[in-house]
């Protein structure tokens, strides 16, 4: 039946001399089936996550595997799918959505507070003057207790702010 195709075609996509086309075609037949014919979401998960590995550049093999974790509910794997596409997509504002997105997954679902201030930083990389993104790590940085990063942080909001009064706040 299909689990016999599935273990097959997962099987020869892992044998040496294979292509990686071969080897990619093979993979997205697999969790096709997976996903559609048996609805098994986290083994479908996880092979496209290994033709993502095999095919880096593959967005829509990367959106997928978004899609699955968040119908799974698998926030860790969502988070991790996110930051993966962040890094392919072309517009500004998608990739500031994404990153967005999966810095409120590890803050607010994962209770990672390290990881979202790393996402956090990342958006920053895209947009330095991201107030948003400024107020949060802000936040984090104190609940952290990452001081460094924090005086960082408030001498940029203190650049961007308008406002005396509101800059004497900052301080």
């Amino acid at each position: 039946g299909w689990e016999e195709l599935c273990l097959l075609y997962t099987e020869e996509s892992r044998r040496d001399g294979v292509a990686d086309d071969v080897r990619a075609a093979m993979l997205r037949t697999v969790a096709q089936v997976q996903e559609q014919t048996l609805e098994d979401l986290p083994a479908a998960a996880e092979t496209i996550s290994r033709l993502a590995d095999i095919v880096p550049g593959d967005e829509a093999a990367v959106r997928a595997l978004v899609g699955i974790h968040r119908r799974i509910g698998n926030s860790h794997g969502l988070a991790g799918a996110m930051l993966r596409l962040s890094s392919m997509i072309a517009t500004v504002e998608e990739r500031k959505e994404l990153l967005h997105e999966a810095a409120r997954i590890y803050e607010a679902e994962l209770r990672d507070d390290d990881g979202a201030a790393r996402v956090f930083a990342r958006l920053l990389e895209i947009d330095e003057r991201d107030a948003t993104t400024l107020r949060k790590l802000d936040r984090l940085y104190e609940k952290l207790g990452n001081y460094e990063g924090l005086a960082d942080i408030l001498e940029r909001e203190v650049a961007l702010s308008q406002e005396p009064v509101e800059k004497a706040d900052l301080l």
